[in-house]
């Protein structure tokens, strides 16, 4: 009867862990966190003879939106102010977002873009200088990176 009286007991704690959904199966649960990370490979730019910097695709996981990001090279950014630069985006098959700046601001970053926007969900950073260069083409879809060229002028 004692032995009757404990497996009523456990079956009742058991119970009662699968209802409150405590133990071992909840800590298999994964917490995500949402920010902003770089997303394909970097396209470095020199130009004059000198590197002037780097753009690269950033994305947003929690928004699922992307930008182009370009960052100057702090000698570069010095010794030539008030070069200009153009920071753009772009999709499959879809027009470049593009936003301008010059020397004055460290970062400069296109508009962004909703990834699902366009089919393929893929997506390219670019700077246009005096030359050109561009990150990797990247497939949101599987994560796939290709094509990234750097610019030399």
């Amino acid at each position: 009867m004692r032995a009757l009286n404990r497996l009523g007991a456990i079956a009742a704690a058991v119970g009662l862990t699968a209802t409150l959904g405590v133990g071992a199966a909840s800590t298999a649960h994964a917490t995500t966190s949402c920010g902003v990370i770089d997303i394909g490979l970097p396209g470095n730019l020199r130009m004059y003879g000198e590197y002037a910097g780097q753009v690269e695709q950033q994305y947003n996981t929690c928004t699922g939106r992307a930008w182009a990001h370009w960052q100057w090279a702090d000698q570069f950014q010095r010794d030539h102010s008030g070069m200009q630069v153009a920071v753009g985006i772009y999709g499959w098959d879809s027009y470049p977002r593009w936003a301008w700046g010059d020397t004055g601001s460290k970062n400069i970053y296109s508009p962004s873009v909703d990834i699902h926007e366009v089919n393929p969900d893929t997506w390219q950073a670019q700077v246009n200088g005096t030359c050109d260069a561009w990150g990797s083409w990247h497939a949101y879809a599987d994560g796939r990176n290709w094509g990234e060229s750097p610019g030399n002028c």
